[in-house]
């Protein structure tokens, strides 16, 4: 079926009688502010679309097509967006609150300020993906992509990021009580991070920026390679510098 043309704002109910119809095929609508809660938009592609302030809370949208979208300030509270496309989506301050992003196309989108409390994202591919200031305050994060990422400043309090990959700047980020066992912190930048209580048991930290980070309380054996230490604060309190640590030798971090 042809794609459907720019829609008058708010037309929800031709979208969903035309969805209902077998259209799938959305593009480019102005959709800003429209009530979408509770509908089954299951493969939907809404690409290009303005959604700015939209109600999307516990709609189905698995496998949607939001390539592009603007989905600032929308509510997608409890929404199952599993395996959805949002990549290179603006989705500043957006709420995904308990929403379902299991396996979900995350690449390049902007979602700075968003909220995914208690979201689950497991297996999600995040590179390049601005998280600056977001909250991921107990997401689960199992053994999502976060390359090149940006999370600074993000809260990522108790969140499960056990085999996540964490190449990704994480300066100022709140990483306390979180679940990072057998993640992979490369190459990142931890710099004035609060990791304080973090399980990091068989965790890979290797030529992180660890300056002015709080390991204080961390928990688990871990490795860490090559640091770059200055005023770190170390699981045991003790605050070290490079000086101080012998280089290309793990430090094992409290106890299994």
């Amino acid at each position: 079926m042809d794609a459907e043309k720019l829609l008058r704002p708010y037309d929800v109910k031709k979208l969903l009688n035309r969805y209902a119809m077998g259209a799938r095929k959305f593009i480019q609508l102005d959709l800003s502010g429209a009530d979408l809660s509770d509908c089954d938009l299951t493969e939907i592609d809404l690409s290009r679309s303005n959604l700015k302030g939209a109600s999307l809370n516990n709609a189905n949208l698995e496998r949607a097509k939001l390539l592009s979208c603007d989905l600032r300030e929308a509510n997608l509270i409890g929404a199952n967006l599993e395996d959805a496309d949002i990549r290179r989506t603006r989705c500043g301050l957006a709420n995904f609150e308990n929403a379902c992003l299991q396996s979900a196309e995350l690449y390049e989108a902007d979602l700075e300020r968003a909220n995914f409390k208690y979201a689950n994202l497991k297996f999600a591919r995040c590179g390049l993906t601005n998280f600056e200031n977001a909250c991921l305050e107990e997401a689960n994060l199992y053994d999502v992509s976060f390359d090149s990422a940006n999370l600074s400043s993000a809260c990522l309090r108790k969140a499960n990021l056990q085999w996540a990959s964490l190449r990704a700047g994480l300066e100022r980020a709140n990483l306390s009580q979180a679940n990072l066992r057998r993640a992979k912190l490369i190459e990142c930048t931890l710099k004035e991070a609060n990791l304080e209580g973090a399980n990091l048991q068989d965790a890979i930290v290797a030529e992180a920026n660890l300056i002015k980070a709080n390991l204080r309380g961390a928990t688990g054996r871990c490795e860490i390679f090559q640091p770059f230490l200055g005023d770190t604060i170390m699981p045991d309190g003790q605050i070290m510098s490079n000086k101080e640590y012998e280089l290309n030798r793990a430090y094992f971090l409290g106890e299994e």
